[in-house]
């Protein structure tokens, strides 16, 4: 068990630069959300991470994300063609390697299409349980429910 710790580390040392990079991206682009995500500043705004390796994906959303929060996507390697398509905005964006790209995915379908070469991505991400254990703890609501979309207020009441 010891060399996947070590392992770890390891990884997660190697992205921190990404992790660091995306987090002052965020804080400048969406500076109320960046501070929404610092409450709970416990491995930065992004507590998960995830690596995507060369793999197409189904039309999706990520439904145990922020309801109103941010993922940060970062494709990598040597690879051209490659899309991410929004089909209920009708968008199909063509993704360099190394763009970072900042998008809701609980709320938008998503997709990622073909592409020619090698591809894998990074995913940062927070799930919406994390702010709920936060709530818990603190009995302050980060993204409180009178803030949600109605739809995700009646689902979550049922």
């Amino acid at each position: 068990m010891r060399g996947k710790s070590a392992d770890l580390k390891n990884y997660l040392r190697s992205i921190y630069p990404l992790t660091k990079l995306t987090e002052h991206l965020f804080e400048a682009l969406l500076p109320d959300f960046f501070e929404k995500y610092k409450k709970k500043d416990w491995f930065g705004i992004w507590t998960s991470r995830g690596t995507v390796l060369s793999t197409f994906t189904d039309a999706h959303v990520d439904i145990n994300n922020v309801p109103l929060g941010f993922c940060a996507i970062t494709p990598l390697g040597e690879f051209t063609n490659a899309h991410l398509c929004l089909p209920s905005l009708g968008v199909k964006l063509t993704l360099q390697p190394s763009c970072i790209l900042f998008l809701r995915s609980y709320l938008l379908l998503s997709y990622v299409g073909k592409w020619t070469g090698n591809r894998f991505s990074i995913v940062q991400y927070t799930h919406q349980s994390v702010f709920d254990y936060f709530t818990e703890q603190t009995g302050e609501a980060v993204f409180p429910m009178a803030d949600m979309p109605p739809w995700y207020q009646e689902s979550y009441n049922n």
